[in-house]
């Protein structure tokens, strides 16, 4: 018998491979990956971001890109819009301008998007976020930043973190295209929706 030579004719680029993303659940480098978001978390509170607070009364949280770094804080202008859309489609979205933390807007011009830190608070808040995000790459008539044209150019930067069930926490750190991300996030909405149930 011979042996077939099989190759995979898709146009998925390999820094969009789902199995090589960051967010991990299972595997000898839990433990690490734990104590990295522990370390993150911590630094938030320095900054005077306590998510156990806001939790009660946001379900989204937009944060600065560095808002996990011990550095002065700074807005992306992409960040702020996206709170403004994410309040306007009715979630329960804060961003550090609403939770009192002071910092600058930075406003980038170039054709990549920078969406900052989003912390993903409740579960009420994955449908909200995969419209919204959705739209910005789908819809012309509803795009969130692109005057009715829809973002195809540039990548997305983006940071999401959010609470398992049980209390674990998650990452995924995004660069890349839209259409994809938001397949990404249709995924991560269905686990979650698993996890409530």
């Amino acid at each position: 018998m011979k042996k077939v030579e099989t190759t995979m004719d898709d146009d998925l680029r390999p820094e969009y491979d789902l199995g090589s993303l960051l967010v991990r659940k299972v595997g000898p480098k839990r433990m690490q990956f734990r104590g990295q978001m522990e370390t993150q978390v911590a630094t938030l509170k320095a900054h005077g971001i306590d998510l156990g607070t806001l939790a009660k009364d946001y379900d989204i949280l937009i944060l600065p890109e560095n808002a996990e770094i011990d550095d002065e804080l700074f807005d992306a202008n992409d960040a702020v819009s996206l709170s403004k859309h994410l309040k306007k489609s009715g979630a329960r979205c804060g961003n550090t301008l609403d939770i009192g933390v002071n910092c600058p807007t930075l406003d980038r011009r170039s054709n990549d998007l920078w969406l900052g830190l989003v912390w993903i608070l409740g579960n009420a808040a994955w449908p909200f976020l995969v419209s919204v995000v959705a739209n910005m790459f789908t819809d012309p008539v509803k795009s969130v930043f692109t005057e009715g044209k829809v973002h195809t150019k540039g990548k997305v930067h983006v940071k999401f973190r959010w609470r398992q069930k049980g209390g674990e926490l998650e990452q995924l750190d995004w660069q890349g295209d839209g259409a994809t991300l938001v397949e990404v996030l249709k995924i991560l909405h269905k686990s979650s929706e698993k996890d409530a149930a």
